[in-house]
Formats: C-alpha cells, sequence, structure tokens
C-alpha cells in the first residue's frame, strides 16, 4: 500500500477528512484512525500520544496527533534513503562516514 500522509484536523471540514482514508473492495470508506497512521509512517503505537496531560483532551488529541503524523518523515523512508546516502559516500568520495555522524 502507498499512501501519503496529509497533516489535517481530525474534525472532517473541507477536503481534509477525504484525504486520509482506508477503501474497502464494496465502497465502504472510513478515515486512518491515529494508530494505523503512526504504523503507516513506521511509529510504534502510541508514538504521537503527548506526554503533557494538558494535551490529552479527547478533542484535541486525534487532531494534534494526525497533524504531527502528517508532517512526519516515514521511518523507513528516511532509514533507506540514509543507507543509500551512506553507501554512495563510501564508495565515491574521501569523505568519511564516521565522519558525517
Amino acid at each position: 500500500m502507498a499512501h501519503c500522509l496529509y497533516a489535517c484536523s481530525a474534525r472532517h471540514t473541507g477536503t481534509d477528512w477525504s484525504r486520509n482514508y482506508a477503501c474497502y473492495p464494496d465502497g465502504r470508506v472510513r478515515r486512518f484512525v491515529p494508530v494505523e497512521c503512526e504504523r503507516l509512517q513506521g511509529f510504534e503505537d502510541g508514538w504521537t500520544i503527548p506526554d503533557d496531560p494538558k494535551f490529552l483532551r479527547a478533542d484535541d488529541l486525534d487532531s494534534l496527533r494526525y497533524y504531527a503524523l502528517g508532517n512526519a518523515v516515514t521511518v523507513p523512508v528516511a532509514a533507506w534513503l540514509a543507507g543509500r546516502i551512506m553507501a554512495y559516500l563510501q564508495k565515491n568520495s574521501s569523505v568519511s562516514c564516521s565522519a558525517l555522524g
């Protein structure tokens, strides 16, 4: 499955709702829940739940989680890109990859 998560609110306004959804063969559509978005992005379940209790109101929490995930870099993609860059540098450069951090 290839899908792009958008940084949108949990309140189904405008076209936001239609951007992050699961579609079933019988035509039913539903919005991804935050934990599904975390999994698609390569994060652990609950990764976007803040430690600060002031953000734990249900109305605000989902919006914050969707927004954070929509603005996040997908972990497996970032790891793959970093590996490709490291391999290129090792093969084609006199710069030591260990010096890059």
